[in-house]
């Protein structure tokens, strides 16, 4: 007997069963009762086992099969990769699906003959396939032997998650003298520029990059201050004259070079003290106080202190009659002519006003003679039987009447 079978199936003989090539006797009765040597030679063909090359990656049979990120405007060919065991040519028949297998739309069975590796089972031409899910499904493959691959599971089948071509935008911010690598070029200017790439999926991926190149700034400023000072600089209290530098962020993200030129001016100051009376008009600022305090005016790194001390003003007023002159206790002045006189110390004024009435100047008639004050009087010739009589002759100078006392 000569018998092929394919594994993993096995061949029953003499009530055994055999799954490996080779050559097995029997020794039975035949119907005469004699001896029948019974010969089996047994051919156990191997069962399929291929690989399959979709657009030049190779896949074999995997549990659950195969789920392949593809992209719709490109093709996909099937072709034999290769057979590990099997004996060429293969016949395959596969089937197409709009969607997961066993779910979606079943498509055209297709059958094919396989001669040689590299020979193609199916091709799906670009436009062809929509994104969204595609699948292909391969329902056997029998060799020259009539061996069948095991397929069994969905080991050999294909799940496309198909996606349309991308296209992204890079919006992408550098400051000079930097660049930007992009598709392998440095760009340093700014400009749009485009790159034709390929995705996951195996898609055209156009990516744009909009690149703006800024410009790192630089800005100068100058500072003066009073000795005993400080000035906040870039986190630091800076309290000495020089040149400081700090680089910080400009509102662009680029460095921003900022130099401060400090200058530190001595301190000076003067006190003033003033008593003046009701108000005080100060020349430093020209402000007019009543209240007495301490007032400060700043001017640049020197300061002016009033010390004021404001006293209401008073007065008071002596009115007085004198003849030929006056002597006012307030002053010590002595005056010969009558008017109003002042005296100011400090906020009390002190007013005199002043009468000063003549020294009577006369004339004597004795006994009809006219005689004037004179100095050492005079000395008259007189007779004692003879009267002397002496009268008023005139007033050059007082008023009448006269008290006269002799």
């Amino acid at each position: 007997i000569n018998q092929s079978i394919c594994a993993p199936n096995s061949y029953l003989f003499n009530g055994q069963s055999y799954s490996t090539s080779g050559t097995y006797t029997a020794t039975l009765t035949n119907a005469a009762g004699c001896d029948s040597v019974v010969t089996l030679n047994l051919t156990v063909n191997q069962q399929v086992l291929f690989a399959i090359s979709l657009n030049g990656t190779t896949y074999g049979a995997q549990s659950g099969g195969h789920t392949i990120p593809a992209c719709s405007n490109n093709n996909y060919s099937f072709t034999l990769a290769g057979i590990s065991a099997g004996t060429l040519p293969l016949v395959g028949t596969v089937r197409v699906w709009d969607g997961a297998i066993g779910t979606g739309t079943p498509g055209p069975i297709f059958t094919g003959t396989i001669n040689n590796i590299g020979d193609l089972i199916y091709a799906a031409p670009s436009g062809s396939v929509n994104a969204g899910v595609w699948s292909v499904e391969f329902l056997s493959v029998t060799d020259a032997n009539g061996c069948s691959a095991d397929l069994s599971g969905g080991s050999m089948n294909f799940t496309f998650n198909v996606a349309d071509p991308s296209a992204t935008t890079i919006n992408q911010s550098i400051c000079a003298p930097n660049s930007y690598m992009f598709n392998g070029q440095s760009y340093s200017t700014s400009g749009t520029y485009t790159a034709t790439l390929t995705n996951a999926a195996g898609c055209d991926s156009v990516i744009t990059l909009n690149l703006t190149v800024n410009q790192p700034s630089a800005y100068t400023f100058t500072e003066t201050i009073c000795s005993g000072n400080t000035l906040t600089f870039n986190g630091q209290n800076l309290s000495t004259t020089g040149v400081y530098t700090a680089t910080l962020t400009n509102g662009v993200g680029c460095d921003s070079i900022v130099t401060l030129y400090l200058y530190v001016t001595p301190s000076t100051s003067n006190t003033t003290q003033v008593s003046a009376c009701d108000s005080y008009t100060w020349s430093v600022n020209g402000q007019t106080y009543t209240a007495g305090g301490t007032y400060t005016e700043v001017n640049g790194c020197h300061t002016e202190t009033l010390v004021l001390t404001i006293t209401p003003s008073t007065s008071n007023t002596t009115q007085v009659s004198a003849c030929d002159s006056y002597t006012w206790s307030v002053n010590g002045q002595t005056y010969t002519a009558g008017g109003t006189y002042t005296e100011v110390n400090g906020c009390q004024t002190e007013v005199l006003i002043l009468t000063v009435n003549p020294q009577p100047v006369f004339s004597v008639s004795l006994n009809g003679t006219a005689y004037y004050a004179q100095s050492g009087g005079h000395t008259i010739p007189a007779c004692s039987n003879n009267n002397y009589s002496f009268t008023l002759a005139g007033i050059s100078a007082g008023t009448l009447p006269l008290v006269g006392t002799v």
